[in-house]
């Protein structure tokens, strides 16, 4: 009912921050909610087909509502179906975050290859992968080199945070996510929730001498901040 009156009485664009507030609003009150076992993570129980099991999650981190809300949970299913009893010896997640698809997968693969370069959202994960013995995480970005690169991180939503580039191929595109990150310090100004941080990417070929893909069958999921297509 709520929602309805905002559409005959404002605009589309104030509409949409009213409802992002309201949305941010109703995140803080869940996570308040939200019993800690241990600093300030709580855990929550999933389950993918008949494989049940827990992920660790943030009550800083507005993202830990998107992982409940099970916004992913059909790309999970999809992966599981397709490649369960298909004898798969990796999978590689780019992007890992708090292992929405790297527990479940884990399931049905030989060994899981884990890689988050977000430090709290890291460290959080590590706490849920500790049962899970076939699973092997790096803290670092994912690139075609190995080079140093600013992780724009935003502490709140972690899903907001992205990487600027090698610092020698800043282009347009980074300018700009750059710009309306920047732009995020007006409405922090005390900068709580964000910050810049510099982080090591690693390629394929530094996990290929690692654990020879050589002949092996390998699943990979990506989502690395920008850098997908590069």
């Amino acid at each position: 009912m709520f929602k309805r009156i905002l559409k005959l009485l404002i605009s589309k664009k104030i509409r949409n921050k009213l409802e992002v507030w309201l949305q941010t609003i109703k995140d803080e009150r869940f996570l308040k909610k939200q019993i800690s076992y241990k600093y300030h993570w709580f855990k929550k129980e999933f389950i993918t087909q008949n494989f049940k099991y827990e992920l660790v999650l943030s009550k800083r981190d507005r993202r830990s509502c998107r992982v409940i809300e099970k916004k992913q949970q059909p790309k999970i299913d999809l992966i599981y179906e397709k490649f369960q009893n298909q004898n798969y010896d990796f999978f590689i997640d780019l992007g890992t975050n708090y292992g929405e698809f790297s527990i479940p997968i884990s399931s049905i693969v030989n060994k899981v290859i884990s890689i988050e370069p977000h430090p709290e959202v890291y460290r959080t994960f590590l706490e849920t992968k500790k049962n899970f013995k076939n699973i092997d995480t790096f803290q670092n970005g994912f690139f075609d080199r190995i080079v140093k690169i600013d992780l724009f991180k935003d502490n709140f939503k972690s899903g907001g945070s992205f990487v600027e580039g090698a610092k020698e191929d800043l282009d347009s595109f980074s300018k700009i996510s750059v710009l309306k990150y920047l732009q995020g310090y007006i409405s922090d100004a005390n900068n709580k929730y964000r910050d810049v941080i510099e982080i090591e990417t690693i390629n394929f070929e530094f996990l290929n001498k690692i654990y020879n893909f050589s002949n092996k069958k390998i699943i990979v999921k990506i989502d690395v901040e920008g850098f997908d297509l590069e």
